[in-house]
This record gives C-alpha cells, sequence and structure tokens, in this order.
C-alpha cells in the first residue's frame, strides 16, 4: 500500500466516523429527551454528577455497499444495554448525558457518549447526590481560602483504543475511550429551531454520505443538486426565523445601549422606555442591522415602526392597569 492509498483510507475513515456521530446525534434527537427534562443527578462520571437521559444500543455497518442500500451507516439493537456486548468494534452503546438542569449556561450541554466503559460512570441515589454537592462545595470553598486554582477536566479524548488515565493527580483526569469524543447535541427547547438543527445535521450525513460512496458522475451531480436544493431551504428557514426573533425581541432600553466594565447595574424597578431613533445604538444594530445598507435589512423600515408601537402600546396599557390598581387600592 503506498501513501497515497493510505491517505485516502484514512481520510474514509474519517469521513465515516463522523457520519456515524453525527447519524447517532440524529437517531438521540427523535425522542427530543434532552429538548426539556427535570434535572436530577442519577450517576457521578469520572466524579461529576450527571443524569443519564438515555441509553441505546447501534451496530455499525462496516460495508459501504450496506450503506448504499440503507442509507443509514447504523441500525437500533433491540437489546438491553447492561447486556451489549462490550468487545466488537462495531456495536455501539450510545448514552445521552446532562451534566445539569435545561438552559444553564454554566455547565457542559447534554451530548451523546459513546461505550464508556463501567467503571467510569457510577449510579448513585438522591442522597449521595446531596452529600457529593456539600462536599465538592466544602472542598472548593476551603481551596479558595488558599488562594490556589483547581482545573478538572472530566472528558473522553480520541487517542486510543484502550481505557487508561494519563494522569494520577485528582485534580485532573483525562480518560481514553475506544473511537468516538462526545458529540454535543443542541436541542432548543422551541421546536421552530430544534427542528433547524435536525435538518443542518441531516444534510452534513447527506454530504458525508455522498463523499463516501463517491457515486458515477451523472448520479453524483443529481445528488448535488437536491443537496443544494436541501441548503437553501435550511437557510430560507434560519432567515425566517432570525426574522421572527428580531421583530418581537425586546427593545433595548433608552439609554443603555452602550455597556462596559463601568457600567451601573440598573434599578429593578426602573421605567422602561423605548427609542428608535438613535441610529448608533450598537443594539439597534446587531438586532435590526445599519439602516443604510447595500444588503439590506433584516426587516423593513415599516415592520420597525409597526413593532415599536406595539411595544409601546403595551408598556402604555401596562403603566395604566398599575395606576388604575393604585387607585383602587388607595379607595379602599
Amino acid at each position: 500500500m503506498n501513501l497515497s492509498t493510505s491517505f485516502v483510507k484514512d481520510y474514509q475513515n474519517e469521513l465515516k466516523s463522523e457520519l456515524v456521530r453525527i447519524t447517532l446525534a440524529l437517531k438521540i434527537r427523535e425522542k427530543k429527551v434532552g429538548q426539556s427534562f427535570a434535572y436530577l443527578p442519577s450517576h457521578l462520571f469520572c466524579g461529576e454528577l450527571c443524569m443519564v437521559l438515555q441509553t441505546r444500543v447501534f451496530r455499525v455497518q462496516n460495508d459501504l455497499n450496506e450503506i448504499l442500500v440503507d442509507n443509514s451507516p447504523i441500525s437500533e439493537i433491540d437489546i438491553d444495554p447492561s447486556n451489549a456486548p462490550v468487545g466488537p468494534d462495531n456495536i455501539i452503546v450510545a448514552r445521552e448525558i446532562a451534566f445539569g438542569p435545561v438552559g444553564d449556561p454554566g455547565i457542559r450541554q447534554v451530548s451523546v457518549w459513546c461505550n464508556i466503559h463501567p467503571d467510569d460512570l457510577v449510579p448513585c441515589t438522591t442522597q449521595q447526590a446531596k452529600r457529593h454537592k456539600r462536599s465538592r462545595h466544602r472542598l472548593k470553598k476551603d481551596r479558595g481560602k488558599d488562594n490556589t486554582t483547581v482545573l478538572l477536566q472530566n472528558q473522553y479524548t480520541l487517542v486510543g483504543l484502550s481505557k487508561s488515565s494519563s494522569n494520577d493527580d485528582d485534580a485532573s483526569k483525562t480518560i481514553e475511550i475506544p473511537e468516538y469524543s462526545p458529540f454535543f447535541n443542541y436541542q432548543p427547547i422551541d421546536n421552530d429551531t430544534f427542528n433547524l438543527v435536525t435538518k443542518i445535521l441531516l444534510h452534513r450525513s447527506r454530504v458525508l454520505l455522498l463523499w463516501i460512496l463517491s457515486p458515477p458522475p451523472q448520479l453524483k451531480n443529481k445528488i448535488t443538486t437536491s443537496l443544494k436544493a436541501y441548503e437553501y431551504q435550511i437557510e430560507s428557514h434560519f432567515e425566517s426565523l432570525r426574522r421572527h426573533w428580531v421583530t418581537w425581541s425586546w427593545p433595548i432600553n433608552d439609554g443603555r445601549g452602550q455597556i462596559d466594565d463601568e457600567t451601573d447595574v440598573p434599578p429593578v424597578s426602573g421605567e422602561y422606555e423605548l427609542s428608535m431613533n438613535d441610529n448608533n445604538n450598537p443594539c439597534l444594530v446587531y438586532f435590526h442591522g445599519k439602516f443604510e445598507s447595500d444588503e439590506g435589512e433584516i426587516i423593513s423600515r415599516r415592520t420597525k415602526g409597526t413593532t415599536f408601537l406595539i411595544w409601546q402600546t403595551f408598556i402604555n396599557t401596562m403603566k395604566f392597569l398599575k395606576l388604575l390598581k393604585e387607585n383602587v387600592s388607595a379607595n379602599y
């Protein structure tokens, strides 16, 4: 085998690996379990509390001809995940894991993990989870007093074919697993946005399948044309969503366009005032686009004015109801 042949083979394997990962994500997101859930830690994963949302078993098709027939590199196996064979390379036990509540920006997002070693995923009860939280809180507090910085790295890396620990230090632990690294499966709670992300993943999987199979030129041209049409559909879907977000987003409070490190926290009970006259307001430019633009604005000026009047009417109505409530309370 010469160098060029080896490179092509490695490249094909990388494409197929990515195709399998994306197809797994598409299969996992069909049930929308990670879209909305009540977070209740059920396991310890490398010392970190987590919640296993679902566990499923898949078989990878190694023959490219089988992929051509099924149009998918994986198929689900209806067996108990605890009894799934560990040895075969074409068997994947996929777990969807959450490390915190939905929408928490301070935690690792919902992700799909494959072939986790049993020693790294330990079931825990509610009481054990509470004790773990308290002990971790005390540990961080004590280390904070000593002005020490602790970096915890609990992750899987795509570097080997066997489980091992590259660092025995308690403050840093990197685990190696076979073949796959975690796939962060973004699942917005808004169904339209969720469907948009699904379409993007589906488009990517079809492109990878096209590269892997390398069909005859005539068929390839036909598939490419279809993919371009699908890509245009995705782009139109995104522009439609963005137009809706921009149109009905709360306008920035007047006088709060410029925010830096010296900006004071605004009062909770402060007045909310709208202004559409400040064209240099960075928030207006960010949301609505520049007023003078060759590419056009996200929404028209007429729509901006109408939306502004709707928001202004809403605020005036709320002020009137508040005043009415105060007058009624004063009379009684």
